[in-house]
């Protein structure tokens, strides 16, 4: 289908609220709209960890941190210190005159870095985060596996992210309001409606450099998202040989959480994918090894393995 009848369509849907069209309409910053929806991402755990376990008196890296919103709300809860990174070097700005006018006076840095190598010591935190992350990682596998590096001994890594098939998975909502569009649309028809679309906009080509690259033939590609859907993400962590102690797969809709569970329509009805990986008290830098019984998780009503099997039924 043509990038004429995607715009067509689009002109049916109302806009969908999103941080950069609230930015660039005067309201608030992206990094603002991150602190303000950080209580949102802790909720994602809270059947498992109170905010308190998780972030009281911890050292604590927030793994593509955008603008520092969520890393300095972490700080908010009580973390001892918090360190944010992020690939995309403006944002280490930004986050730190968040901080400012938040009026956080110390306890946090900012750091422009890659997550496939992070540039920390063996054994510095207590405490990773990867929040709305892990479908943005260029490399997914190496970047669980420096986050675990990074953890002490008994150290927690929490990462929630929406899958690929989540409605607005494609991340071009603030311009492109049809949910699943990606489903229905090539890549390159999703690319030309997006440019037409962002034409207008006084921070396009912002918008453009953050989620479009081109190849050295020319060809234009989405390289924001890595199109992270649940069966590859639990490819991943079983190939990491690293086993979650929770995994909870939280549903668009209460009353969806029915087809949530399905196999086939789970991608598509699962809003966010929630994992909680512990660093086992021996355990080396290399890849873990764990011949243990997983623990059991509790996730969305039902009693799960934490090697995603349920249990009992």
């Amino acid at each position: 289908m043509s990038v004429k009848s995607l715009l067509r369509l689009n002109k049916c849907f109302s806009p969908v609220s999103h941080p950069f069209n609230t930015e660039s309409e005067g309201g608030k910053t992206y990094g603002e709209w991150e602190f303000a929806r950080g209580a949102a991402a802790v909720a994602c755990y809270e059947k498992r960890f109170s905010a308190e376990e998780m972030f009281f008196g911890k050292d604590v890296l927030d793994v593509g941190c955008g603008e520092g919103g969520k890393t300095l709300y972490f700080l908010s809860l009580g973390a001892k210190s918090v360190t944010g990174i992020d690939a995309v070097s403006d944002y280490r700005e930004k986050a730190a005159a968040l901080a400012e006018r938040l009026g956080f006076s110390g306890g946090y840095s900012f750091v422009t870095g890659d997550a496939a190598s992070l540039p920390f010591d063996d054994c510095s935190f207590d405490v990773v985060t990867m929040n709305d992350f892990f479908e943005h990682a260029a490399d997914p596998s190496k970047a669980l596996s420096e986050a675990m590096r990074v953890l002490r001994a008994g150290g927690r890594l929490y990462i929630n992210f929406p899958p690929y098939y989540h409605p607005y998975g494609a991340h071009l909502s603030d311009a492109i309001s049809i949910p699943w569009v990606h489903m229905f649309y090539g890549e390159k028809t999703l690319i030309g409606a997006y440019e037409a679309l962002t034409a207008p906009l006084p921070d396009r080509e912002r918008r453009l450099s953050l989620k479009i690259s081109q190849s050295a033939d020319g060809e234009k590609h989405i390289s924001y998202i890595n199109k992270m859907t649940l069966k590859k993400a639990k490819k991943i962590i079983v190939d990491s040989g690293v086993r979650p102690i929770y995994r909870r797969f939280i549903p668009l809709r209460k009353w969806l959480y029915p087809a949530s569970k399905l196999p086939l329509l789970r991608e598509m009805f699962v809003k966010m994918a929630v994992y909680i990986f512990e660093k086992e008290e021996n355990a080396s830098n290399e890849k873990v090894s764990d011949k243990k019984e997983p623990a059991l998780s509790v996730g969305g009503g039902d009693i799960h393995r934490a090697d995603g099997n349920r249990h009992g039924l």
